[in-house]
């Protein structure tokens, strides 16, 4: 193969590929779109320099609500 190490034995042949990391990157690309998730929701119900919209105002809107759903 053109990417992996021929092992030849007395009665196979073994391929040995390198390691992938697609598993890595999943998981990594998974936490990122945890933390992410969490500092958007932060960001629209905490407070910016002690002001903060009402929830229930922010959900009046049907596409913002609809979005959140999805979102979520």
């Amino acid at each position: 193969p053109s990417a992996g190490e021929i092992i030849t034995l007395k009665d196979a042949v073994i391929c040995k590929f390198p390691n992938d990391p697609t598993v890595a990157l999943g998981s990594l690309s998974f936490v990122f779109l945890l933390f992410s998730t969490a500092c958007g929701l932060a960001a629209v119900f905490f407070p910016y320099k002690g002001k903060s919209i009402p929830a229930e105002g922010l959900f009046r809107s049907t596409s913002l609500a609809v979005f959140f759903a999805i979102a979520t």
